[in-house]
C-alpha cells in the first residue's frame, strides 16, 4: 500500500474578536491499495491558557478508526469483486474546514465522506466550537439563550413551509420530508452549528430534514438578528 503521511503547521485566523488565537495543526495522511483509498486531514489544537490534549487524541482517533474499519472490511471488499467480477473500491475521505468570524469561536467543521458501492458516498459532519478566550469548547446551551432556540427553530419551521408552498407550483420536486415541519426535527440538537464571519449557520445532516437530492439544508442568521439571543460565551 501505498501511504504518504505530512504533518505540518497551518496558523488559522478562525475568530477575529480579542487577541488571543487558537493554532491549529493539519495532520494528514492518505493510503490507497486495489481494496480501498483513503484520505485524511484532521485538527490539532493549541492554545496558550487550555491543554487540549484530550480533544487532539480524539481528533487522531478519527484516523486510526478510519484505517481499521477500512482493513476489516477488506474481505468483504475482495468477495464483492470476485463473486460480481466487480471493480468496486471503497473510499474514505475526512477533512475539515475553519471560519473566520466576528464572534470570538473557533469553529471547526469536520466532513467524513465515505463510499461503499452505488450510485453515491455518504458525507457526514460534525462541528466544534471553541471560545477563543478560554479555549472552551462550547455547545448548544453555551451559545444560545432559551429564547434563541425557540427563535431559531421556529424560523427554521417557517423557512422549511415556504418551501414547500413552493410544491404547488411545480409537483416534481422534493425539498424536505413531510414530518421535517415537526419541531423534533429541526431541534438545534440534530444540526451542526458554525459561525463564519458575522454569520451563525445551522447545518443539518444528509436524510435529517431532507432527501440526499436536497443536500445538507442550511440555515443562516446573522449577528445582529441573533443579538438578543447569543450568551455571553468569551467571559472568563
Amino acid at each position: 500500500m501505498k501511504k504518504i503521511i505530512t504533518v505540518f503547521l497551518l496558523v488559522a485566523s478562525v475568530g477575529c474578536m480579542g487577541r488571543k488565537k487558537i493554532v491549529i495543526k493539519d495532520i494528514k495522511e492518505k493510503g490507497d491499495n486495489k481494496y480501498y483509498s483513503y484520505e485524511y486531514s484532521v485538527p490539532q489544537l493549541f492554545f496558550k491558557n487550555k491543554d487540549f490534549s484530550k480533544e487532539n487524541i480524539k481528533f487522531k482517533q478519527m484516523i486510526e478508526e478510519g484505517k481499521s474499519n477500512l482493513k476489516e472490511e477488506e474481505n468483504e471488499i475482495k468477495y464483492l469483486q470476485e463473486t460480481l467480477n466487480s471493480s468496486i473500491k471503497y473510499d474514505e475521505k475526512i477533512s475539515y474546514q475553519t471560519f473566520k468570524n466576528d464572534f470570538g469561536i473557533t469553529s471547526i467543521l469536520i466532513n467524513n465522506y465515505y463510499y461503499q458501492g452505488g450510485a453515491h458516498g455518504l458525507t457526514e459532519t460534525i462541528s466544534y466550537n471553541y471560545s477563543n478566550k478560554t479555549g472552551e469548547e462550547l455547545g448548544v446551551n453555551d451559545l444560545i439563550t432559551e429564547e434563541g432556540r425557540e427563535y431559531i427553530e421556529n424560523k427554521i419551521l417557517k423557512d422549511i413551509s415556504e418551501d414547500f408552498k413552493k410544491l404547488d407550483t411545480d409537483k416534481t420536486k422534493v425539498f424536505y420530508f413531510k414530518d421535517s415541519l415537526e419541531n423534533e426535527a429541526v431541534a438545534l440538537e440534530n444540526s451542526n452549528i458554525y459561525f463564519k464571519e458575522d454569520k451563525l449557520i445551522v447545518k443539518y445532516p444528509h436524510y435529517t430534514l431532507a432527501p440526499y437530492s436536497t443536500g445538507m439544508p442550511e440555515f443562516i442568521f446573522s449577528k445582529k438578528e441573533l443579538k438578543n439571543y447569543l450568551k455571553d460565551f468569551n467571559k472568563d
